[in-house]
């Protein structure tokens, strides 16, 4: 606001044959300011996300103690916007994602998209009085096929291939039935998804310091998990992340190395709440899950020398480890990059959860639906060859596998962001995040670089 008016001021003084060389300055101090926060937010973003999550432990990209004079020599050089191009973040989705906002800033010019009743559901092949607004719906954000009929009653094949991708699009199950979940979705003012693309906007600028070529993203809001090497998805899988009373936690560590056949050490709390419950009423249970009482002293104790009888969590002494297999909570296969919350990618049995739509079921560690493959493409170039892999998982002996490069493991929260590996997805606020960063994108008071950059 303060430069419009100022330019304003300028522009009058010009008419009137006014011009003041003050004003001149004054506009240079303030545009030379403005180019300088903008260039701070586009490396470290406009909200600081320590403010946000105590536990943030993404770095910064580096600002060189150079910047003003850097940024002196490309005003005399007439190339401040590109040179301002160069600090966003160099993910393609970033680009996507811009371009995107774009395009939904002029739907919104031109009056955004209207609400469809939700009464109801159409099944393909079906006719109903609402498919012309649905196929219009579409149209609006550039998602309909260009042979379809609009005034068409009719749920034909033409259309029932855009929703199934409109489904996917927006996390939902790609059936191509067109039920609440997915109006719902269709609903969503074009207000919501703009603002959505900028709190994402945002996220992306906080976390793209010193990556590895290669790198791991786990979305936790798509349930998702992506292979990226020179910032291309080359790999995906779902995953099932940590309930809503056990998030998963956001966080940036190295990969240090695969582990086939891993047994599974019980947390002590699950212990508690799970399993001594589960052995008092059924004193096989830990021979019939594969369970082994693990000593003080690091020793195997037979589960029948236990006192089942007056078992409780307060005379309990034992750790509890299941052993290696199929059967394992952990599955055939984890990922280990040693972090303070404890949490790792990992197999698991629980397969049928994957057919779920939100699939918020773990105590916080992330289940992979497609571990082996995952591990393939880690091990991708090494002496780890499929056939190896395959004979160390029917070995059940437990083995390390490290990887001959460095590999980060990003956990991030996009409510934005790739589905599929393919285009921008819009996700389920499903720890309810956005809201906080938005409104801090929305504060005029932000924080500023440090007085040696201005």
């Amino acid at each position: 606001d303060a430069l419009t008016k100022l330019v304003s001021k300028m522009e009058h003084k010009l008419k009137e044959n006014e011009f003041d060389y003050d004003w001149v300055a004054e506009f240079d101090i303030l545009i030379t300011d403005a180019i300088m926060l903008y260039a701070f937010h586009l490396l470290e973003g406009k909200v600081d996300p320590e403010s946000l999550d105590p536990d943030w432990n993404y770095a910064f990209r580096e600002i060189s103690p150079d910047a003003p004079y850097i940024l002196e020599k490309h005003i005399e050089a007439g190339n401040v916007s590109h040179a301002l191009a160069q600090l966003r973040p160099r993910m393609p989705i970033y680009k996507m994602s811009m371009d995107l906002l774009s395009e939904y800033r002029v739907i919104k010019d031109k009056g955004g998209w209207g609400t469809i009743e939700a009464a109801g559901v159409i099944k393909p092949g079906m006719e109903d009085q609402r498919l012309p607004e649905i196929r219009k719906r579409l149209w609006i954000t550039g998602e309909l096929s260009s042979d379809t009929n609009m005034g068409s009653l009719v749920y034909d094949e033409s259309i029932v291939a855009d929703i199934k991708k409109f489904q996917s699009r927006n996390a939902l199950t790609a059936d191509g039935i067109i039920g609440k979940g997915t109006f719902e979705a269709m609903n969503i003012p074009v207000e919501k998804k703009i603002d959505a693309l900028r709190v994402n906007l945002e996220r992306n600028r906080w976390i793209m310091a010193n990556l590895t070529s290669d790198f791991i993203i786990v979305n936790i809001a798509a349930f998702k998990a992506y292979y990226m090497r020179d910032y291309k998805v080359v790999f995906s899988t779902n995953v099932q992340v940590g309930k809503t009373y056990h998030k998963t936690p956001v966080f940036r560590e190295r990969l240090r190395y695969i582990e086939f056949n891993p047994t599974w050490t019980v947390p002590v709390s699950i212990i508690r709440s799970s399993i001594i419950p589960k052995m008092k009423a059924d004193p096989a249970y830990l021979d019939n899950h594969h369970f082994e009482l693990i000593d003080g002293s690091g020793n195997i104790v037979s589960n029948s020398s236990v006192d089942y009888e007056n078992l409780s969590a307060s005379n309990f002494r034992y750790s509890v480890r299941q052993k290696a297999g199929p059967w394992n909570a952990l599955g055939e296969v984890k990922f280990i990059f040693p972090n303070k919350h404890s949490v790792y990618l990992h197999d698991t049995p629980s397969k049928s959860l994957f057919n779920q739509q939100d699939r918020t079921f773990s105590h916080g560690c992330i289940r992979t639906q497609n571990p082996l493959s995952l591990a393939e493409v880690v091990l991708d170039g090494s002496d780890w060859t499929d056939a190896k892999i395959n004979a160390t998982i029917k070995s059940r002996i437990t083995t390390r596998a490290v990887p001959d490069k460095a590999i980060d493991v990003l956990l991030l929260y996009w409510t934005a962001g790739y589905y599929n590996g393919d285009g921008i997805g819009f996700f389920k606020d499903v720890y309810e995040r956005d809201t906080k960063v938005l409104k801090r994108l929305n504060e005029k008071d932000t924080r500023k670089p440090g007085p040696d950059l201005k």
